[in-house]
């Protein structure tokens, strides 16, 4: 979390908002310092806040000591987190030259996107112009757009998908606000139900004309239930570490001390209890081999076999192999998968069957250059 800072106010964000902090140039390089020294040879890098790009010289500091300081061997695969309105012609091309994968946080039309900022919209979409003009293969293959789906713009997503379409992306993915929503309703759920149907269309449609699967949910082949005891995320595992603005090892995002809000008590039990750790703790290979053994301990990670949903217990539940909620949601639902969570994934898992069925049928005509 290179800041805490951002130049957007999203209704729905799950992050406290005080005065914008940074982080030290010296924890940031005590961080790289760890991920250069893994065993890994292509470690993954995630530079987010806040908006990370408010922090844009930290940005750029990483990369160089990445550049600097990473074995022959390594192969860091980055990513940066970003809104994209501070997304400019000069970093763009920064960050295409050090080939960063650009996770870019946008929630389609106009009317999808107001929840995040109004007028953004223009701003993002000359954004996608530029890209496809200057960058074509970047945006074929190192974009990714975040739909954060709630129950104000789920209407807006079959709109929103067949615009990221026209603008070339070739890779959308859904998340559900965190840690639930309020306002859904059966008439929501009805709603996604539409709109994942005309998705499928389009889908299946794209596929048609150029072998690919834009929406991620889609991807992939099916896998099997998850097996018993695995833990629900990768929280508190010592191969995935969050580094907090003042260095602290945070659980994950969401338990981040420098912007945890008012969260339930349960969820801060959890974050003291995997809490403690600074990036610069000499012991620290030692120190997070003890905290991974805390985190299995937990019922926070319990796997779906120990859940419940509105629709019973996630054991029997036919969309469990792809389903995922995370535990952020289900302490915030008192141990209960919220109803939100619940219908997405069951809508999801559905969808993708029919969309898998129709694949199956669907013969692939690729253009040459996609050859």
């Amino acid at each position: 979390m290179l800041t805490t800072g951002c130049n957007l106010r999203c209704t729905y964000c799950y992050q406290k908002r005080e005065l914008p902090r940074a982080m030290a140039p010296e924890v940031l390089d005590a961080a790289m310092r760890q991920l250069v020294s893994s065993r890994y040879d292509r470690p993954g890098l995630t530079l987010h806040g806040g908006e990370p790009l408010l922090a844009a010289p930290l940005v750029r500091r990483a990369l160089d000591r990445l550049r600097q300081w990473a074995p022959t061997r390594m192969r860091p695969d980055v990513q940066i987190v970003t809104n994209g309105t501070r997304l400019d012609e000069e970093m763009t091309r920064f960050l295409v030259s050090r080939d960063v994968f650009i996770l870019l946080s946008f929630d389609g039309v106009a009317s999808a996107q107001d929840d995040r900022s109004r007028g953004s919209f223009e701003q993002l979409d000359r954004l996608l112009l530029r890209l496809r003009r200057d960058h074509p293969g970047h945006l074929r293959k190192r974009l990714a757009v975040k739909v954060t789906l709630t129950s104000r713009n789920v209407a807006f997503l079959a709109s929103s998908f067949r615009y990221f379409l026209s603008r070339g992306i070739r890779d959308v993915d859904i998340y559900p606000v965190l840690p639930d929503d309020a306002g859904w309703s059966g008439r929501c759920r009805r709603e996604l139900g539409r709109q994942l149907a005309e998705v499928v269309a389009l889908s299946v449609r794209e596929l048609r004309r150029s072998g690919q699967v834009p929406f991620r949910p889609f991807r992939g082949a099916d896998p099997g239930p998850p097996a018993i005891g695995t833990p629900a995320c990768g929280c508190g595992s010592r191969g995935s570490l969050f580094v907090d603005v003042d260095g602290a090892l945070a659980p994950c995002s969401l338990l981040a001390g420098s912007t945890l809000g008012s969260q339930p008590a349960a969820l801060r039990r959890v974050a003291k209890s995997l809490g403690g750790l600074h990036i610069t703790d000499p012991d620290l290979p030692a120190a997070l081999f003890r905290r991974q053994k805390r985190a299995r301990r937990l019922r926070f990670l319990a796997g779906p076999e120990t859940r419940r949903s509105p629709r019973g217990a996630c054991a029997t539940c036919a969309a469990r192999a792809t389903c995922f909620v995370c535990p952020v949601a289900v302490a915030s639902g008192v141990g209960r998968v919220p109803r939100f969570h619940c219908d997405v994934n069951w809508l999801f898992a559905r969808h993708r069957a029919v969309f898998r069925a129709a694949a199956n049928e669907t013969p692939i005509v690729k253009r040459p250059h996609e050859r």
